[in-house]
């Protein structure tokens, strides 16, 4: 039971593991480089002269790869150095790399930037690139949305059984039923910011080789979203939107409030004349439920269990709310039954 439970819950994020994987294992490698970019930028620099300048074509990948040589002097000691960056600058782009072989031509002298106490440590272009704040952007959102994703699916696994999360304020028992958390709600905006803007920088730049200006405004951007989505929803969050309140003194219900509303439904508990669980089917379940009718394949899409509350309102017509939405039957079910035990309700 465990199991399913996890797989429901976002154990699914597991099967992108195979893909993921080798982006998160490249990470580290990835921001050493980018650490040594950053500290060359501190390095003393010498003349130095080309002796090598070229592409290298790898035809596994169709990519392209500047290669060069060149040598230098520091304290009367020579030097042969083959570094252009600390990562190998590579590009679907054969014009790009070619224009650093015409920047750099064989007998050209140029600017050679050495690490102090180890000379042959060396290469002719420190400091980040925009191109490299574009990949830490992207590499950045997709190793946390990989350990969000099972960060959140272990948690309801942990969780299962556990007692309906209630709690007290200003004398009243608040249960948060739906919503996304502040923090959560932040990172997927910023996420999304991200996102459209890798997008649109990727068809507008090839290789998304942007400026270093456009690359910090695109990682000032992401950030100023997400911290405006988190602090609007922590309000909403704060002020309990996403909460049904019970006050037991008063016995009254205030309902969570309706997406893009403002104002709460309240209802007597005298007036409550049911509580079910209601099982809605996708419209994608249902053309398939019709197409493989009989159960020859094995049916898919989405269905979710809604927690509904049955009242009179005060001209005494029957109406109903549905209180939440969610994936797993049993967490409906506990729901119910504790709302039904605080109620009386049968």
């Amino acid at each position: 039971m465990w199991l399913l439970r996890f797989l429901r819950f976002g154990g699914f994020m597991l099967l992108l593991l195979p893909c993921a994987l080798p982006l998160v294992v490249s990470t580290g490698p990835f921001l050493d480089d980018t650490r040594l970019q950053l500290r060359a930028m501190s390095y003393p620099s010498v003349e130095g002269t080309i002796t090598l300048s070229a592409v290298r074509n790898d035809p596994r990948t169709n990519k392209h790869e500047f290669v060069v040589q060149y040598t230098y002097e520091v304290d009367g000691r020579r030097y042969e150095g083959n570094r252009y960056r600390y990562s190998p600058w590579r590009s679907a782009d054969s014009e790009e790399i070619g224009a650093l072989v015409s920047e750099f031509p064989v007998g050209s002298t140029v600017e050679v930037f050495y690490r102090s106490g180890a000379p042959a440590d060396a290469l002719l272009d420190p400091g980040p690139r925009g191109v490299d704040l574009m990949e830490l952007l992207f590499r950045t959102f997709c190793t946390l949305g990989l350990g969000g994703g099972i960060f959140l699916a272990a948690r309801e696994w942990m969780t299962a059984g556990a007692p309906v999360p209630s709690f007290e304020r200003n004398g009243r028992t608040h249960v948060t039923l739906s919503g996304i958390s502040p923090v959560i709600t932040g990172f997927l905006w910023a996420a999304m910011t991200a996102f459209l803007l890798l997008l649109i920088l990727a068809i507008a730049i090839p290789g998304l080789h942007v400026s270093l200006h456009v690359a910090v405004g695109a990682w000032i951007l992401s950030v100023v979203v997400g911290v405006l989505a988190w602090r609007r929803q922590r309000v909403r969050w704060n002020a309990g939107h996403y909460d049904l309140i019970l006050d037991e003194q008063a016995r009254f219900l205030l309902l969570p409030v309706k997406p893009g509303g403002s104002v709460r439904l309240k209802v007597p508990w005298s007036k409550v004349t049911s509580l079910t669980i209601e099982t809605k089917i996708s419209k994608s379940r249902e053309r398939l439920d019709e197409k493989f009718e009989g159960g020859r394949k094995k049916r898919m899409g989405s269905v979710s269990f809604q927690p509904t509350l049955g009242f009179t309102d005060a001209s005494g017509k029957h109406c109903t709310e549905t209180l939440a939405s969610w994936s797993d039957p049993e967490q409906a079910e506990k729901f119910v039954n504790w709302l039904k035990a605080r109620l009386g309700t049968p």
